[in-house]
């Protein structure tokens, strides 16, 4: 699967240097860390992310990734999440955007054990906050917190390219 992401993200920054535009069409990857109330330590995330920014301080994103795998009890749990929502930025310097999300997610548990398995989903509401770098007009950096459940905290730098 990272394979696949950094493909795909070396695929978007050739197209987006290519037609470059003012289209407010973006996509991104993320790599963060997950932490789970009621689980130790943190969990390796990965997302992949498009949107369509409307104006400067207007954007609707979607977005599919994994929030972690772990072991719990002798079981394999694998935890993705897809995800829309709003997000609102202002400029605060130069080329330094602040930005907060607001949206609806859908998360689900994949359980392997002992040659059985299972799965289970979950729906709420999904928070943010994050701080976001222009580097060019088509390439940005990230650094975001989000709250995809009420017991579960992200924290991921992402790369995005506008086109």
């Amino acid at each position: 699967m990272f394979k696949k992401i950094v493909l795909s993200t070396a695929l978007l920054l050739s197209t987006g240097v290519a037609f470059a535009a003012d289209d407010g069409f973006y996509a991104g990857a993320s790599a963060g860390s997950s932490k789970f109330d009621t689980i130790d330590g943190r969990k390796t995330s990965f997302t992949g992310f498009a949107g369509y920014q409307f104006t400067k301080e207007l954007a609707v994103e979607a977005s599919y990734g994994t929030l972690g795998s772990f072991k719990i009890l002798g079981a394999d749990v694998d935890t993705k999440q897809t995800a829309v929502s709003l997000v609102g930025s202002f400029n605060v310097a130069k080329d330094l955007d602040l930005f907060g999300r607001v949206g609806y997610n859908k998360l689900k548990a994949d359980v392997s054990f002992s040659g059985r398995s299972g799965s289970g989903s979950d729906s709420g509401a999904l928070f943010g906050l994050g701080a976001s770098y222009r580097f060019t007009d088509n390439v940005s950096a990230r650094l975001e917190w989000t709250r995809p459940a009420s017991d579960t905290n992200n924290i991921g730098a992402a790369v995005v390219f506008k086109f």
